[in-house]
């Protein structure tokens, strides 16, 4: 985690009065997005679980000394968060989001190493994902993570105008 992160950012567990906001983050960070309701009916289920990255108020954090990339994106609010489903002795990442103006902060390891933290507790030995096969840069981020790949689901993913495949990534969390 960076100490741009450490000191800006808290992790909190989701809730289902965190709905809207999670639709308004997921509407910025894909073409096609999940409804307020598709949330409501997920953090509904004692088997889905999430975290919120919330940004702290600025006195909490030196902010002057950071890099003025990193002060143009110091702003208030919800920066991403990750939701998952835990089923036996896995845990599937159903949506991971990083606003724009917080990507390439470190922001998105965090979210995946709280998940994978939480997953143990559950027994969870292995986790999922699927990322879209035109998210080179999530991609990236995975295989670093130590995540690999299992499979393919043709034409998964809606676009406006077309459909791309998914790829199936797995990490054996033992």
């Amino acid at each position: 985690m960076t100490d741009f992160i450490t000191s800006c950012v808290e992790f909190v567990g989701l809730s289902i009065s965190c709905a809207e906001n999670l639709a308004s983050v997921h509407a910025k960070c894909f073409e096609v997005s999940w409804s307020t309701k598709d949330f409501q009916q997920l953090l509904t289920l004692s088997s889905v679980f999430g975290f919120m990255a919330i940004v702290k108020s600025k006195d909490s954090a030196n902010y002057k000394d950071f890099s003025q990339s990193e002060t143009r994106a110091f702003k208030l609010g919800y920066a991403g968060f990750v939701l998952c489903l835990v089923g036996g002795d896995e845990c599937e990442i159903l949506t991971i989001c990083v606003l724009p103006e917080w990507r390439r902060n470190g922001l998105a390891i965090n979210l995946i190493q709280n998940v994978i933290t939480r997953a143990r507790k559950f027994d969870v030995k292995k986790v999922l994902l699927e990322v879209a096969e035109d998210n080179e840069v999530a991609q990236y981020l995975y295989v670093d993570q130590g995540f690999e790949t299992f499979g393919r689901r043709n034409h998964y993913y809606q676009r406006k105008k077309r459909r791309v495949d998914a790829i199936q990534y797995h990490k054996i969390i033992i």
